[in-house]
């Protein structure tokens, strides 16, 4: 996806939200503001042409530079994290009470997608579940997943936030169900950024019990294939079935119209929904 003139302003909130995270001092949220406006100022139009996340990658270096804090996020992130476990009762009965146990994972997946804090500010997480949960996804969509991944030999899962990979330990588990013997590996960034899940997320949810974890070899906003390090590269390579969380992956690989791949998220950006043909919050399954 190419960026549009929103996405200036999205670029300015984000960094905004940043500061506030990272620090209480106001002449630190200017620096950390002139120091996006600068590095936007100074972007070619070529520069420009790239898609929204890798933009976003070098807003977030430069302001994280500026405010001389590498995660910000992390108190949010760890916040998620517990609340999302404390979830996996409720969870958990969902899926032992499912009729279609791969249909309910999937919507527990994409519901997952709105914890996603380089977007929203506020979250509401047992609201988007309830409504998610409420709707249903094509049943010929849900089916042809499932054959895809019951006859793959190596699934790349591409997790998105921290809090929402607690939600991907159910739809990891489900297709390991459906494929005994497939090899899933999930990736997340090597290093923080905004609050994509990085290892230390996935073990909180112990997801090493369901696949094999691996990372991208950075902390690029989205996924990059080609910027990515070459472990990662071989496995985007050799998957039969890949799986893409949410927006920025979204808005960084769509561009590739590689059928292997599957997006889940929820469009929470009017200029992604615009470009996905949903409203506003709306789900993908595609």
């Amino acid at each position: 996806m190419k960026p549009a003139p929103e996405c200036y302003a999205c670029f300015l909130k984000q960094t905004l939200l940043a500061a506030r995270l990272a620090t209480k001092d106001e002449a630190r949220h200017h620096t950390a503001l002139q120091a996006t406006l600068k590095l936007l100022s100074r972007m070619s139009r070529t520069q420009w042409g790239n898609n929204p996340p890798f933009i976003a990658t070098n807003v977030f270096r430069n302001a994280y530079k500026a405010l001389a804090c590498s995660d910000p996020y992390l108190r949010v992130k760890n916040e998620y994290n517990r609340t999302v476990k404390r979830m996996y009762p409720e969870l958990e009965r969902l899926m032992k009470s499912s009729p279609q146990p791969i249909h309910t994972a999937l919507k527990l997946a994409i519901a997952g997608n709105i914890i996603d804090f380089g977007i929203l500010e506020f979250i509401d997480l047992q609201g988007t579940l309830k409504q998610t949960l409420a709707l249903s996804l094509p049943c010929k969509a849900v089916k042809e997943f499932s054959m895809k991944a019951s006859k793959a030999r190596g699934i790349l899962y591409i997790a998105d936030n921290a809090g929402e990979i607690g939600f991907d330990y159910f739809l990891i588990r489900e297709l390991k169900k459906i494929n005994p013997a497939v090899r899933i590996f999930l990736a997340v960034k090597k290093h923080p950024i905004i609050n994509d899940a990085t290892p230390t997320d996935a073990k909180y949810f112990k997801l090493e019990r369901v696949a094999e974890l691996t990372d991208t070899g950075g902390n690029w906003v989205g996924t990059h294939p080609r910027l990515c390090s070459p472990r990662f590269q071989k496995l985007f390579h050799d998957a039969d079935l890949i799986i893409s969380k949410g927006q920025a992956n979204w808005e960084s690989l769509e561009e590739l119209r590689d059928p292997r791949i599957t997006f889940l998220l929820k469009a929470k950006c009017p200029v992604v929904a615009e470009n996905l043909g949903v409203k506003l919050n709306g789900i993908i399954f595609r």
